[in-house]
């Protein structure tokens, strides 16, 4: 449980800046999401209610000159007044048909209630043949429509502009706290509802020839649309920023840890240096010492070497590492011989600062001298031996003083012909050669070949991986007395580090000019 604890703890502490910048740009996202939608939402229902009022005006224009031919015209009496009536009840879109001609005058249903001036204002406010107006008696608002039909004839068409609206715009909260204009050659035909004028108030218009619709809506239809958008679109920004800091967390990680796990774990001191004895296979007595790093988290326990060297290396850290070890050492070489530490291929080549002062504060910081350090490469990388970058630094280096080794040999990409061009001072055959000798008088080819090889270029030969007596034994058969291996002594302390003789005795370290001296593991393998 204290172990979920705290990684659940690690997650919200090294993702809470990608889930806020996740969740900010997903809630902006929704937010600009709901916005155009509502927008495309208006314009369409705008549209929409454009298209039912020229529809409205094309049929009703229609009608009303159906009309025409069903009314009586001649004379306005009691019976010309009913028929209107009663045609109008039969309309579909006008509530009170009136006529107006030289013969009878304004005749109207005698429940109309608009004056004769209106009319005759009407058709001299504009150009026909169909003319539109909205007039207000007694507080209701009615839309009027008078075609010419010829000579002195004309046909008024009245409908009460609410029921109009209704047919036009059915929705209830569409009219609530927004305003509705229609137009006819700019003429306001109908205007209906209020809304609160202010900077927050959205505005929408359309035109098609001479109608024209514009909607004045109030903050609260936008705030409504908001609030219903995000009710949804917030549970799913939450559950994708999670996600994504996931994601994030995994790309930014190297098999599983983090970046700022190594922050945390040089500032806590939880990486330190245990050491493992390059022995004389024959006495077994003490030449120098390879310098490993172990990682001991608090929760996760030892994190294992070959998961965190890489993750070191992917992030440029190896340096860093160095620097963090170097003060931890407290390396005597009278007492404890030779110090070895490994560097990889960008570590060598690295433009950044210069690799013989980086390798000179190191050793003061150790508190030995360059001749007493051995700068081990990992034969595993490649390597280009001929360029003049890498011929000026191994040249740098080795006039300072340092001791340079090939660390894996035979295991890696370079293979026994860089041998000749890199010469180096010292050869550590990889153990999984060493771990095929079963038997003293067993014959290893591929082995031997180095061994031989190696005598001929005149390069001490260090081997790693020993754990047997018959392994021991056959090393030294072919003159290989310089070894490091479990049948040693395992890596820990400079204290306890020391291997035993077979009598029992520690035996007694030396530091001569020639003792072998095992570059320190922060390469890819395991221990040896």
């Amino acid at each position: 449980m204290s172990k979920f604890r705290w990684q659940l703890g690690r997650f919200i502490r090294l993702g809470w800046r990608y889930f806020s910048l996740c969740l900010l740009v997903g809630v902006l996202f929704s937010l600009s999401l709901s916005l155009m939608t509502h927008t495309n939402n208006i314009n369409s229902r705008l549209d929409l209610g454009l298209s039912l009022f020229d529809a409205y005006y094309n049929q009703s224009e229609q009608e009303l000159k159906q009309l025409a031919g069903r009314i009586p015209w001649g004379m306005c009496d009691a019976s010309s007044e009913l028929e209107l009536k009663r045609q109008a009840e039969l309309s579909h879109f006008f509530d009170y048909l009136a006529t107006m001609s030289d013969e009878e005058g304004f005749c109207r249903d005698e429940d109309l209630i608009i004056a004769p001036s209106t009319a005759f204002n009407m058709l001299l406010e504009g150009q026909g043949p169909t003319w539109m107006k909205n007039v207000s008696h007694h507080l209701q608002s009615y839309q009027m429509m008078a075609l010419h039909l010829g000579d002195s004839r004309y046909l008024f068409g009245i409908t009460k502009s609410r029921r109009m609206m209704e047919l036009l715009f059915p929705e209830p909260e569409l009219l609530s706290n927004a305003k509705i204009t229609l137009k006819f050659k700019e003429q306001t035909i109908v205007s209906l509802g209020e809304a609160k004028q202010d900077w927050l108030s959205q505005h929408y218009k359309e035109q098609r020839g001479p109608l024209s619709i514009s909607l004045s809506l109030a903050p609260q239809h936008l705030t409504l649309s908001l609030k219903r958008d995000l009710s949804l679109g917030l549970p799913l920004t939450l559950i994708f920023s999670t996600l994504v800091t996931m994601l994030l967390l995994y790309w930014r990680s190297y098999q599983g840890l983090h970046p700022e796990d190594l922050l945390d774990t040089f500032s806590n001191r939880e990486i330190f240096p245990v050491f493992q004895p390059i022995v004389d296979g024959r006495d077994k007595r003490v030449l120098g010492h390879e310098m490993l790093a172990r990682w001991s988290h608090p929760q996760l326990g030892n994190v294992p070497p070959d998961e965190f060297i890489p993750m070191l290396e992917y992030h440029q850290q190896l340096d860093r590492l160095l620097y963090e070890l170097a003060p931890q050492c407290q390396y005597q070489p009278s007492q404890h011989g030779y110090l070895s530490i490994n560097l990889a291929g960008q570590q060598l080549l690295s433009e950044k600062r210069s690799l013989g002062d980086f390798l000179e504060h190191l050793s003061r910081q150790i508190g030995i001298e360059p001749w007493q350090m051995v700068v081990e490469i990992t034969e595993r990388e490649v390597l280009d031996f001929h360029s003049r970058p890498f011929q000026r630094t191994l040249y740098n280096i080795r006039q300072r003083g340092f001791k340079v080794a090939i660390d894996d040999f035979g295991t890696g990409h370079n293979g026994l012909a860089s041998l000749k061009v890199f010469q180096p001072d010292y050869l550590k055959v990889d153990r999984s050669f060493i771990q095929a000798i079963k038997h003293r008088r067993d014959p290893q080819p591929v082995l031997d070949s180095i061994l031989q090889l190696a005598n001929r270029l005149e390069i001490e030969v260090i081997a790693e991986g020993v754990e047997t007596e018959e392994q021991r034994l056959y090393l030294l058969d072919r003159g290989i007395t310089r070894m490091q291996g479990f049948l040693f002594a395992r890596p820990g302390p400079l204290t306890i580090s020391s291997p035993k003789r077979e009598d029992g005795q520690e035996s007694p370290s030396r530091s001569a000019a020639g003792s072998t001296i095992l570059a320190a593991d922060l390469a890819i393998t395991g221990d040896t």
